[in-house]
């Protein structure tokens, strides 16, 4: 026997359930159609609101007894339409039980045909929301006259259902979720003192139709599932954010690379919901990619750990373009996937100015990767490029701290710029500075005694600057204290001979590009001469009662030409001679309006002290170069003032 069901439109009047023998169906207003009902009829003894009573022509019996008589329960009768909510498969029934008049609404996920069970219970969402739920609850009552009800899902969600479908009160089900855990179940409960509560107050029932309840308590329930599902998004993304706030205020501090990029590797995985990471880092000279880190994985497991970067690569895809995604519908069903893997994806390693290398994230399941998981990853692979590129600034730092003490080293074995450890004779004086642009440089100034009257000056200058110039002059240097220690009796002669000999050796130890000037002279104060040998250094210059001579060069620059001659000249001094030699830095000194100092520079301001002593002499024209280049940075200067008394 077959039942349909009739609403009585009376208001609060109970259901009345009439025999007949149409085709099922359920008659409802409009706004109720397309919901997914499940009609089940039961032989119960008891009305509607809990109270036993029979149905005339309808043959109840008793609850109690219904197994007893073996009364026949009858098929459920399903009336579809397809329902999705969360992004997922759920059941929407409606239990329409006689005696007692209930609904039930599900919203579970339902297992997926790869194995993928539901989630479990969001017990600190339910806890969260216990609070709103019971405000709701409270107003809805108030609104419709039906009491509604909150569970959290402090247990398991299927025994909390199926103690509210077995409840003899409950009518109406609903489950909260976020699309993935539940939080708890709404449900409308029947109150069996409704009626004598509101006839003791004189006062008619305000217990709406249960439709229009139902419909009210839907609407809820779909918002607050969207509120779930919302709240859940937030506080995902609130900690993606904090997460990746801790690794950027973390990152820089790393001094331990290994430690860092493991760190980052696991944020990797776990912010994109993946298994493991890896890292490859960019060979720039091989044009190859070597896995340089891993998370979660031997390095035996991750295929092709060397990888060429060649055109359709995917490592180079993702360097080039945008990140890159793989799935494979077995484990392992890529060469790029280790064999327990089934999807991939890579984004680039790179910073502002030059590429990294690249980041891998697995997943063992075949996850889908979103765009959130894509933003994600490119965010690590930022940090990753942060740490890699503070790494080599600080081991270019180090390496710079080691070169500039190593240079601080070197320069103390050079001359300080002010010569204090000149010949001091009554005959002459002697003053001499050289400066040098870098922490060393390539200008050579020096002055030392030789046996009985005579004096040894050399000044000269390598070509280029700092190291370079630097090992060029100390080579020079080295080898003219050395020559003049071996023959303390040099003669006039001997400057040609020292310099042939030093051009001779410079030629054999540097490069062609690699050469220098110098003016070597010997200076005897009993006989007031001065012979010299210029190797395409500039010219000395000889300064008598205001008149200027200038000492002509003899030959070519050392270290060009291994065979090159060279010649001597003898200079006859007299007192009050001032006899200057100098570097280029002095005469090519330029301006702010880019004019050379020259040697008339020079020659200005000695004519005009040249009554005073060297040392006075050669602060003025060291100030007046100082003061023509306005204090912008030049090239290395040398300056030596020799003056007869």
């Amino acid at each position: 026997m077959l039942f349909s069901v009739r609403r009585d439109t009376t208001r609060n009047a109970p259901r009345v359930y009439r025999k007949t023998r149409k085709r099922p169906k359920v008659e409802m207003q409009p706004k109720l159609r397309g919901v997914r009902f499940i009609l089940r009829t039961r032989v119960a003894g008891a009305g509607p609101f809990g109270k036993p009573r029979s149905v005339k022509g309808l043959g109840v019996v008793p609850r109690s007894k219904a197994k007893a008589v073996n009364v026949p329960t009858y098929p459920i009768v399903t009336i579809p339409m397809a329902a999705n909510r969360g992004g997922r498969s759920t059941q929407k029934c409606i239990f329409l039980n006689w005696p007692k008049l209930g609904v039930s609404h599900s919203n579970s996920p339902v297992e997926s045909s790869d194995g993928i069970k539901e989630c479990p219970p969001m017990t600190t969402l339910a806890v969260e929301t216990h609070d709103l739920m019971s405000e709701l609850c409270r107003h809805f009552g108030q609104v419709s006259g039906w009491d509604m009800h909150f569970t959290p899902a402090k247990r398991s969600p299927e025994e909390i259902r199926q103690e509210l479908e077995n409840r003899a009160g409950c009518c109406w089900i609903s489950e909260i979720s976020d699309g993935c855990r539940v939080a708890g179940f709404l449900h409308l409960e029947t109150p069996d003192d409704a009626p004598g509560r509101y006839a003791t107050l004189g006062q008619e029932s305000p217990r709406g139709d249960f439709v229009e309840a139902t419909m009210l308590a839907e609407v809820l329930a779909r918002f607050l599932d969207r509120l779930a599902q919302t709240t859940t998004q937030l506080k995902q993304r609130n900690h993606d954010v904090a997460t990746l706030l801790e690794l950027g205020l973390a990152a820089p501090g790393q001094d331990n690379l290994a430690f860092g990029l493991t760190q980052l590797l696991q944020a990797a995985a776990h912010l994109t919901g993946s298994w493991s990471a890896a890292f490859f880092l960019l060979d720039p000279a091989t044009e190859r990619l070597r896995l340089r880190a891993v998370y979660r994985l031997s390095r035996d497991d991750v295929p092709l750990p060397f990888r060429e970067l060649r055109s359709g690569s995917l490592d180079l895809a993702a360097l080039a373009d945008q990140p890159v995604i793989v799935t494979a519908a077995a484990a392992g069903g890529h060469p790029l996937l280790p064999s327990t893997i089934k999807s991939a994806m890579c984004a680039a390693v790179q910073s502002e100015t030059a590429p990294f290398g690249v980041l891998w994230v697995y997943d063992r399941r075949g996850k889908e990767y979103t765009q959130r998981d894509i933003h994600v990853l490119q965010s690590i692979a930022a940090q990753v490029a942060a740490v890699l590129e503070r790494s080599a600034l600080l081991r270019g730092s180090e390496a710079s701290d080691r070169i500039h003490r190593d240079l601080q080293a070197a320069s103390d074995t050079q001359p300080d710029s002010t010569l204090h450890d000149l010949p001091h004779d009554s005959r002459y004086e002697l003053a001499g500075r050289c400066t040098s642009r870098y922490e060393l440089g390539g200008d050579l100034c020096e002055a030392f005694a030789l046996s009985g009257d005579r004096t040894a000056i050399f000044v000269g200058d390598a070509s280029g600057n700092s190291i370079p110039a630097a090992m060029i002059m100390s080579a020079v240097r080295g080898a003219i204290r050395t020559q003049a220690i071996d023959e303390p009796t040099m003669t006039e002669s001997g400057a040609t001979e020292l310099v042939s000999r030093l051009n001779r050796a410079l030629c054999g130890i540097t490069c062609s590009h690699q050469f220098m000037s110098l003016c070597y002279g010997i200076f005897d104060a009993a006989k007031r001469t001065f012979a010299y040998s210029n190797a395409g250094h500039p010219v000395p210059l000889l300064i008598r009662n205001g008149q200027i001579h200038m000492l002509e060069s003899h030959g070519l620059l050392l270290g060009v030409v291994p065979d090159a001659q060279y010649q001597s000249g003898v200079v006859q001094l007299s007192p009050g001679d001032l006899l200057l030699l100098y570097s280029d830095g002095i005469t090519e000194a330029l301006s702010s309006t880019h004019e050379l100092f020259k040697w008339e520079g020079i020659y200005d301001t000695a004519r005009e002290l040249r009554h005073e002593s060297a040392a006075k002499v050669l602060d003025a024209i060291w100030n007046r170069v100082e003061k023509h280049q306005g204090g912008a940075g030049g090239d290395d200067r040398t300056l030596l003032v020799l003056k007869v008394r």
